[in-house]
């Protein structure tokens, strides 16, 4: 909240300040981005990968409603749904009664899927899901 005038400022300094990594980020990246150190964050991205999606595969597989194309390429899937809901509603709903974040596939013009990030810690990520699960069957697939 401001005086108009202070906003369309701020807007543009925002702007200006945000269209380009800042010095140190862009100094870490490129360090973090060597050689020999992509080969390092490639392996683990890939063991991550090969870890969670088998996860994500078999609970999908074992929900009433859901189905998938295996993703070709990084740690998101979107998962089909089935229920009588806009996927923001679902996904609002998830946040606000389970704490789980996921991406409506509405914001995708994608109304019926859930994109789902599966890069985190396998414990973790097993957790969200259940949650995910447990809401979706408490709402019922015919719910209004």
């Amino acid at each position: 909240m401001a005086p108009p005038d202070l906003i369309s400022d701020l807007w543009a300094i925002h702007d200006y300040t945000t269209i380009a990594p800042g010095g140190i980020n862009d100094r870490l990246a490129r360090t973090a981005l060597t050689p020999e150190r992509r080969e390092i964050l490639l392996a683990r991205t890939r063991g991550i990968i090969r870890t969670n999606y088998p996860l994500v595969r078999r609970w999908i597989e074992k929900q009433d409603g859901l189905s998938h194309i295996a993703p070709e390429a990084g740690a998101i899937v979107f998962v089909k749904h089935q229920h009588p809901f806009r996927s923001s509603e679902l996904t609002e709903r998830l946040r606000d009664e389970r704490s789980v974040l996921v991406v409506p596939g509405d914001y995708f013009d994608m109304d019926g899927y859930l994109r789902i990030g599966f890069g985190s810690d396998p414990d973790y990520l097993a957790s969200a899901l259940t949650l995910i699960g447990e809401f979706l069957a408490s709402i019922g697939m015919h719910a209004g």
